[in-house]
């Protein structure tokens, strides 16, 4: 009888570690998730930004490089406290449409030549 009492209590403990785990794996993916989401939306605001105002006025600086940059930059640094891998994400997507936009250009250009 005790053997099986111990058993039952094994398999137990043994269910309630692997609920945990499900728990912090689906919270894992879910935090992927919404990264991804931000980075979709960084791309979506520089390509609005590349429509409506491509450079910081009176410069020549991209605003989707320079903007994406910052709020990187904030986010890597972790200036914002539990919001740094959100901004980051964000920023990410800004600075990639922006260096696509500056590279994709020249690119092009070599490979005709």
């Amino acid at each position: 009888m005790l053997s099986t009492v111990t058993d039952w209590k094994h398999k137990a403990l043994r269910l309630q570690s692997q609920l945990e785990n499900f728990k912090e794996t689906g919270l894992a993916i879910a935090e992927r998730g919404a990264n991804l989401s931000l980075t979709a939306v960084g791309a979506t605001a520089a390509t609005f930004a590349a429509v409506y105002m491509p450079m910081i006025p009176g410069t020549q600086i991209p605003v989707d490089l320079a903007v994406g940059g910052a709020i990187a930059a904030v986010g890597v640094f972790d200036l914002l406290g539990g919001m740094a891998d959100q901004a980051t994400s964000f920023g990410g997507g800004l600075v990639a449409v922006g260096l696509f936009r500056a590279l994709e250009p020249q690119l092009r250009a070599r490979m005709a030549a």
